[in-house]
């Protein structure tokens, strides 16, 4: 009896030690998915990111409104039909869409954008006489401006395009792997944008939100 405890025992050991290094197995290959990912997002961030001076510069060109401030203004209201300033009552007044189309003259988004995936519904409301409501002429408004924007960045030599969680991907199935691409479409061959789904390109997948409005968390605080 004894001798069939002790062999119990000594299985019951072996299956945890088998399971102890599956699991350290696990977490480093975690961890070399992770620093490999931070590397490629650094690298791209070097490349295509716009810093903190840069995305100010972009700022004050809206804020003073100069030419190149209004060509971006009229371009999108005639190329996207996007006048995010018109309705006084939408929260999507305070988005930094011009600012936004000002860098991607360059080819370049904010570094903010390239550490994370973009809340890009998150002012997407209105005050109403009721409360604030969402508002689906806001979300329209929003995804046109994405769809433009994604392709005055491409056009200006970004290399990737903006792309969208399938909706059979959970939220928290992190899109880390070399098969994201089988989880996520891009946002050109969707016909309408999801609510409440994130937006990402390829090199920022899986990283800290950030939204319209706060395109340098340093530079602008958010609501």
């Amino acid at each position: 009896m004894t001798a069939i405890i002790l062999f119990a025992f000594a299985i019951l050991y072996i299956i945890a030690c088998i399971e102890d290094i599956r699991r350290q197995s696990h977490d480093a290959a975690v961890r070399r998915q992770y620093d490999k990912r931070e590397k490629e997002r650094d690298a791209f961030m070097e490349m295509y990111g716009a810093d903190d001076d840069a995305v100010a510069a972009a700022l004050e060109e809206d804020t003073l409104r100069t030419p190149l401030a209004e060509t971006i203004r009229e371009r999108l209201k005639k190329e996207a039909n996007v006048d995010h300033t018109a309705n006084m009552n939408c929260f999507i007044r305070s988005c930094n869409l011009i600012p936004l189309g000002i860098l991607a003259q360059s080819g370049k988004v904010p570094s903010d954008f390239i550490r994370g995936e973009i809340r890009w519904d998150r002012y997407c409301l209105e005050q109403k006489p009721g409360g604030i409501v969402c508002s689906p002429e806001a979300r329209a408004m929003i995804e046109r401006f994405l769809r433009w924007y994604d392709d005055e960045l491409v056009a200006n030599g970004f290399p990737e395009r903006l792309m969208q969680r399938n909706p059979d991907v959970s939220e928290s199935v992190y899109l880390t792997g070399d098969d994201y691409r089988t989880k996520a479409t891009e946002i050109r061959d969707l016909d309408k944008l999801r609510v409440w789904t994130k937006v990402f390109w390829p090199s920022s997948r899986d990283g800290i939100s950030c939204d319209l409005k706060c395109i340098c968390s340093r530079l602008i605080k958010p609501v």
